[in-house]
Formats: C-alpha cells, structure tokens, sequence
C-alpha cells in the first residue's frame, strides 16, 4: 500500500470541498421530496458519488439505500451503480473483503447487462483492491482486461487511471519497462482527457521508475512536474 495513500491524495486534493459540501446539501434537500422510484435512486447514487473520496463512512450509508431501494424496484442499473460505489467506500474505509464482495456482484452484473464502460470499471476497482494489498500481479489480472475493453471505448479519465495503475503495479514488481510502458500510455490518453490529479499522478509514477532505474536526474524531472501540476490546482 506504500504509494496508494498518495495516489488518493492527489486525486482528492484539488476537490473545492465547500463548494462540493453546498451541492451535496442541495441533493439532499431534492431528496427529501422525490418519490420512490429509478430518479431517487439515480439522485442518492449522484450524492453518494460525490461524497466518497472525502466522506466514505456518510457515501457508504446513501449508497447502501440506493442498493436497498434499487432491488426493491428491480432496477438493475441502480443495483449494479450502488454496488461499485459501496465497494469503493468499504475499501476507502479499509473493509477490503466487502470491498471485493461488491465489487464482484457489480462485476457479474455489467455483464449479464453487456454494459462494457461499467464492467471495465469494475475490474479496474477489484484490481486496485488487490493493488492495496500488495497483490500487483493479482491487481494486473483485472486491469489488463479493462484495458482491453475501454480501448474500444472513448477516452476516458477511469480509462487513464486504470493505465496509471497498470504501470504502477508493474513498477512494484521491478518490470521497470512495462511500468513506463502503461504509464506513457497515460499520459498520452490524457492529453486527450486533461484530469488535473492525473497530471500529477502520472509523472510522479513515471519518477519513481526512472528513480528505481537509478536514473535520478530524469526522476527529478518528473517529480517537478508532478509538484508543479499539484502547485497550479491549489492557486485555481
């Protein structure tokens, strides 16, 4: 797990957590008057969604409804969205088990729905479960098929992140080629995407790998990059 907390770090450090905290009270506030049915699913899965990074305990509870109303209701698009989101709670609150229990659910669910972008998502979830759990070559069984399943989908900033990830897990298991391989694959689809926390994510990894390839000036060069990026999102 050494460099995951700084991944997540990255990615939740340009979130306007005010601004973010008044949207969510206006959900919240529609939630109270909307009618059980697929929209109220689709409005707790929206609030839970927004709340997960930086509020996993309260995102787990809504996304826990949202799971109770949508089997209620036989909707399996809700089902399958709760599913993930709960996952990603229990793992952000360290419940790896429930983690890859829903995660897994969600998993088989996408497929019997042929829903791909939903399916790849999931299998890059449960690779980053098992990428916690110092499982890399484990966590690679599940990213390497995401790719092969977003690459005929639109870029996509999951579709970078799964890349990202892809070469970090090989960087820990000293496959220092492979790693800059999947991780230039990033940066690349991310000129495309233009994610703020991806811009710092991807060259800080690329540093790590030309620092464990004992090239430390091109590591520097990276690693600057990376603070510069993080440096620009908190002056906006």
């Amino acid at each position: 797990m050494k460099n995951i907390f700084i991944l997540f770090f990255l990615f939740t450090s340009a979130v306007k957590l005010p601004a973010q905290n008044r949207e969510v009270d206006s959900l919240i506030k529609l939630l109270d008057k909307a009618p059980i049915d697929t929209n109220r699913v689709k409005l707790i899965v929206n609030i839970a969604n927004k709340l997960y990074f930086h509020k996993p305990d309260l995102s787990l509870e809504y996304s826990e409804k949202a799971l109770k109303i949508s089997r209620d209701l036989n909707y399996d698009n809700g089902i399958v969205s709760s599913l993930s989101l709960a996952g990603e709670s229990y793992r952000l609150t360290g419940n790896y088990p429930k983690a890859l229990q829903y995660q897994l659910q969600a998993l088989g669910i996408s497929r019997d729905l042929k829903n791909e972008e939903v399916e790849s998502n999931s299998l890059g979830f449960i690779g980053v479960i098992y990428m916690e759990l110092n499982e890399y070559r484990q966590a690679l069984q599940y990213f390497l098929p995401a790719i092969n399943i977003k690459n005929r989908l639109p870029v996509s900033p999951p579709a970078v992140f799964i890349l990202a990830n892809t070469g970090i897990s090989y960087d820990f298991l000293g496959l220092l080629d492979s790693a800059l391989h999947y991780l230039r694959l990033a940066a690349r689809q991310n000129i495309k995407v233009g994610h703020p926390q991806l811009n710092s994510l991807i060259p800080r990894s690329v540093g790590n790998v030309y620092m464990h390839k004992g090239k430390e000036d091109s590591a520097l060069q990276f690693y600057f990059a990376a603070l510069e990026n993080s440096r620009s999102r908190n002056k906006s």
